[in-house]
């Protein structure tokens, strides 16, 4: 499943024996976080442990990115899963910090 916006933006997933993908890329806003939100949720919630979101192609996230990874850490959380960031890139890492998120996930830093 891909949810998109502008061209070169989108959060995909794709499900796998160890558990769930999430790959995150482009400009993550509003209008791709409202499409993505409901239908993430339930995945995760469904999905085998861990959630892997990989952020390495993000070039933009404002607070409502943040409030989507917020989000999924907590239904994950709710869930019994794990959540952990793949790769992030500077605009994400900023962000997590202002956030004060980067603490509550788990950080693999180089893309596997």
């Amino acid at each position: 499943m891909t949810v998109s916006a502008p061209v070169d933006t989108a959060i995909t997933y794709e499900r796998t024996r160890a558990g769930l993908l999430v790959t995150m890329r482009g400009e993550i806003d509003a209008a791709v976080r409202l499409r993505a939100s409901s239908v993430l949720a339930r995945l995760v919630r469904e999905a085998p442990s861990p959630v892997v979101v990989d952020t390495s192609g993000v070039t933009f996230m404002d607070s409502t990115g943040l409030a989507f990874l917020c989000g999924l850490e907590r239904h994950a959380v709710e869930a019994g899963r794990s959540v952990a960031l793949r790769a992030p890139s500077g605009a994400v890492t900023a962000v997590l910090e202002l956030g004060d998120l980067a603490p509550r996930l788990a950080v693999e830093r180089a893309a596997a």
